[in-house]
């Protein structure tokens, strides 16, 4: 998915049986940046950790943060 998404509830799915969420963070020196349309963090090559969802594993590169959010839910 990429921003901006419009979040319809007709639409959305809920999926209970997802399976179990593994969280391996580690410390890891990072730049913080503000880009003026967000604010960015981002660790280096080998990331801050991962992240396991239904044995599919993410690696935890970089965040972002928009304000005012661009997405909505229902178009509001």
């Amino acid at each position: 998915m990429q921003s901006p998404n419009d979040l319809l509830h007709q639409r959305v799915e809920v999926l209970p049986n997802l399976g179990s969420l593994k969280r391996k963070y580690k410390p890891a020196k990072a730049i913080l940046k503000n880009r003026g349309h967000d604010i960015m963090l981002k660790w280096g090559e080998n990331g801050a950790g991962t992240l396991e969802i239904n044995q599919t594993e993410y690696v935890l590169k970089q965040c972002h943060w928009h304000s005012p959010s661009e997405h909505s839910f229902n178009g509001s």
